[in-house]
Order: C-alpha cells, then sequence, then structure tokens
C-alpha cells in the first residue's frame, strides 16, 4: 500500500469532475463510514480507527470539524480541520486527515474538502497550517494551488511519522 496518493497532476485531466458531490459537515451517523475509508486508506486495525474517529468528532466543534464529500448516500471523501497545539510547531488551526476513496480522486474532492476548511477557518483565525511529507507531492501540490507556502522543514510531530523522514509545515493568511 502507497503511503500517500502518487503524484500524477496530469491526471486530472483525463477524469471528469465529480459537480454533484456534496462537502458538509460531518455528524456521528457517518463516523463508522469515516472509520471505514480511513482504515481502507492507512491499513491497520479497523476498531483503532473508529476509536480515533470517535474521540476526534468527540471535540467537535470546540477545537475542530469534520467535513464530508457525498455523492447521494456514498461517502467519496472526509478532512478535518483542528485548533491543536503541538509541541515546537505554533499553536493555531491545522488542515489535516485529508482522505478521498480512490475512484474519486483527482477529480475535485480534495479540493473542494480544502476551501470549506479554510472557510471554517477564516471565521476562527488569521492563518491555517498544515503539514506533510516532503514526498507527498499530491498534497504539496493541492495546498500550494490554495496558497499555502512552507515555512519550516524537518518538523517533528508527535505520533506521527513523515515517509522519508522529512516533515514539512506550511502556513497561510485566512
Amino acid at each position: 500500500m502507497e503511503p500517500f496518493e502518487p503524484y500524477e497532476p496530469e491526471a486530472a485531466v483525463d477524469r471528469a469532475p465529480i459537480g454533484h458531490a456534496v462537502i458538509e459537515p460531518g455528524s456521528d451517523d457517518w463516523l463508522t463510514r469515516v472509520a471505514r475509508l480511513s482504515w481502507e486508506r492507512n491499513g491497520g486495525e479497523f476498531q483503532d480507527h473508529l476509536e480515533s474517529v470517535r474521540r476526534k468528532f468527540a471535540e467537535c466543534p470546540d477545537q475542530g470539524q469534520l467535513f464530508l464529500a457525498k455523492v447521494g448516500e456514498q461517502l467519496v471523501g472526509f478532512a478535518w480541520a483542528a485548533e491543536l497545539e503541538l509541541g515546537g510547531l505554533p499553536r493555531g488551526w491545522y488542515l489535516s486527515g485529508i482522505v478521498v476513496a480512490p475512484g474519486s480522486r483527482r477529480r475535485g474532492i480534495g479540493l473542494a474538502l480544502t476551501r470549506i476548511r479554510l472557510e471554517f477557518i477564516r471565521e476562527r483565525a488569521h492563518m491555517s497550517y498544515y503539514f506533510a511529507s516532503a514526498q507527498n507531492l499530491a498534497s504539496i501540490d493541492l495546498h500550494t494551488r490554495v496558497g499555502f507556502r512552507e515555512i519550516r522543514r524537518h518538523i517533528r510531530v508527535e505520533g506521527c511519522h513523515f515517509t522519508g523522514g522529512v516533515g514539512i509545515l506550511f502556513a497561510r493568511e485566512s
């Protein structure tokens, strides 16, 4: 299993956008589906994903928000925005945990999830942050398109492993 989506910028040309996807705040009745999509993407134990999703959702709306991308009753993606305090990094609102189902990638879902999270954060803070592995070129390209700029390399985040060992912190004025 690849650690993240391979970088294929030309792939978007060959796939039609999903114009009928609905992006909306998550609700507890979707948590099992969110956990399943996370598990399918990242592997491991399904129960661990379910517990993590439930724990993060319990912190919403005070410290975060889950957003869903749906086509009808099918979950095609999800993403989080969360207010975080991570040792050594700026305290603030971070984009995190974006997952798009394989058949829906490169069709505008990730961009739509990113834009709605930025709108959410804009109402709460003047800066938005996100971090990624230096090897995750698909994520870096997506976030650069909406104005994120690299501010620090070789970051460390407790509980987070950066493929290739190099984490990068990005920021964007809201």
